[in-house]
This record gives C-alpha cells, structure tokens and sequence, in this order.
C-alpha cells in the first residue's frame, strides 16, 4: 500500500473518530489536529489497527508524533506481517 493510499484511509479514519472532517498532510502533528489529545489518541490508534489489519504495541504508539509516523509505522507492520 502506498503512503497516498494510507493517509486518504487515515482520514477517513481520523473523520470518523473525531467526528469532524479532517484533512491529514503527512508533516501534521499533534499539535496541528485540536481534537488528537490524549483520550482520542487511543481511540484512533484502536480505529487504525481495526481499518488495517494490524497490532501496535504499547512502545510503536509513544513515539507516533506525526502523521508521516503512523504511515510509516503502518506500512512496517503491514511489510513485516505484525498482526
């Protein structure tokens, strides 16, 4: 899957669980989405492995800081077969 088709499913994802509609540029982070606090964080995290498939661990999801993480952290786990 291409970074291009990772973000346009992370929007939709990150539409969905915060209820509003966001457009994600691969350099946001949390400081450029209001609504990606601390609660929501874990709400989307548990949306993004549920829409792709995948498990994070508790260390994958500390360090996402930004968008382009959480692609590249997505198209790692997809390569690697961590489910």
């Amino acid at each position: 899957m291409t970074r291009q088709e990772i973000l346009r499913l992370l929007t939709e994802v990150f539409s969905d669980v915060l209820d509003v509609n966001v457009v994600l540029k691969e350099s946001a982070t949390t400081r450029d989405i209001p609504m990606w606090d601390s609660l929501n964080h874990v709400q989307l995290m548990i949306a993004v492995e549920r829409k792709f498939g995948i498990s994070f661990t508790a260390r994958d999801i500390e360090f996402l800081k930004s968008i382009s993480d959480l692609i590249s952290l997505i198209q790692k786990k997809q390569k690697n077969g961590f489910y």
